[in-house]
Formats: structure tokens, sequence, C-alpha cells
């Protein structure tokens, strides 16, 4: 997210940090904090700060994954918590990779290829692009990126959650059934967590790194998410002039 991990794992993991800057994950994260408002700038300054605290306070040895690389974390900055979740808007994003595709099939093999592979593209929709515009090796770089990202970063994928009412239960109150379908991973994407207060008390899965629960349960109503799956993505390709 930060674009820096070929500085820990080397120089195999260059076209990730390539492909982490160009997007600007965290250009966008550092730019947005700053205009983030007040009250949730302080639920993310603290939760930053409880993070920060936990590397000191927290368990004696370092994580195996610091341990085997022989090196420390690095503080953890606010900005780090929105660049996470524009990671995971990105990996959550259903079909960039499908319109990278797409728009291959269109400048190498025409229209009606497309509209072959995909039938439900309307008629009345007109191209983006005629075959044959400039676009050089430029794609061929970006897909060879987004796919050395994906084996590495891993993509959410679908979801799926239901929500049954109490007349179909033998309680009498509902029931919610919440299946995210983010892939395995170590570190895990999930850290479960209670938080009590003298007000009001929660209880779920959070995202690491993040101050939120996505799925939980307060003692009066229950939630979880799931993603919906939409046609989310545009792809644009910028030409550098000679000029600049």
């Amino acid at each position: 997210m930060r674009g820096t991990l070929a500085a820990l794992v080397g120089p195999d993991a260059l076209p990730i940090d390539r492909l982490s800057r160009r997007i600007g994950f965290r250009r966008s994260a550092k730019a947005q904090i700053e205009v983030t408002d007040d009250d949730m700038r302080s639920i993310i300054d603290a939760y930053v700060a409880g993070v920060n605290q936990g590397t000191t306070r927290g368990a004696k040895k370092l994580a195996h994954e610091f341990t085997l690389l022989k090196s420390r974390p690095t503080p953890y900055e606010p900005a780090d918590v929105l660049g996470l979740m524009k990671l995971m808007a990105f990996l959550l994003a259903s079909n960039w990779d499908s319109e990278l595709i797409r728009y291959k099939m269109l400048i190498e093999d025409g229209p009606d290829a497309v509209v072959a592979l995909d039938p439900a593209y309307p008629e009345w929709l007109p191209v983006s692009a005629p075959p044959g515009s400039p676009a050089g090796e430029a794609i061929d770089r970006l897909m060879d990126d987004l796919e050395y990202f994906k084996q590495t970063i891993g993509l959410g994928g679908g979801s799926n959650n239901w929500a049954i009412a109490g007349s179909r239960t033998k309680s009498g109150r509902p029931i919610v059934a919440n299946d995210p379908h983010l892939a395995p991973s170590h570190p895990s994407h999930w850290y479960l967590a209670r938080v009590a207060t003298q007000e009001w008390a929660v209880a779920g899965a959070t995202l690491l790194g993040a101050p939120a629960f996505p799925v939980g349960f307060n003692g009066h109503c229950a939630w979880g998410v799931t993603a919906g799956l939409t046609d989310n993505t545009d792809l644009f390709i910028e030409e550098i002039g000679s000029d600049g």
C-alpha cells in the first residue's frame, strides 16, 4: 500500500510497488487525511496510537514475519488507515481485470469479438476507443503488473449476506448470516475484538488496520458486510506527450 515492499523483501516486489505508486494509495490517503472531519480524524488518531503502543506494550516478541525478515515494524500512521481502505476497495473492485481483457480483445479482434464474448453488452453503447487506438506496450505492461499484484496480494472475490425474519426462527428473533469471502492470508484480514465502554459495547470482526467492525453485534442488533459485485470500474489510458 505504501509502495515500499521491495525494501523489505527484495527486487521481486518492484512490480507491486510500481503499481501501488501508480495507483497512488498512499498519495491519495495522505491528501484525504488532511481534509477528514474532526470526529473521524480523532477516531483514526486514537486507533493509530493504540496500534503503535501495541508494539511496545503488547507481546514481548516480534511477530513471525518481522523475525523472518529481520526487520522491525515502522510506526503506523493515520494515512495508513485510509490507504488500507483504498487498497481494500481496489481488491474488491470486481471487474478491472475483465475491463482490461475486454479492451485487449477490442483493439486486437474488433467489436464483434467483444459482443460475441459478452452478449449483454448493449448495441447502442459505443465502444470508448476505436480499434487500433494508440496504447502501445503500456497495456501489456499493465496486465503483467496487475497479474503479479493479484498473485501476491490476492483478490476479494464474492461474498454472501442473509437476513432471516423473526417469523421464520424458533426464537422469534431475526438472524443475520454473514459470509464475506476474503481470500485467506497471513496475517489474516480479520481481527476478532470486543470494545466496551460505560455506554455501549460491541464485539465482532474488525478489518486489520482499520477502526471499525464491519461484522458485529452490540447487544441490540447484528450486522454484516458483503460485496455489491457491480460494474464498478472504468479504465483510462493516459498518453504522455513529448512535452511531458
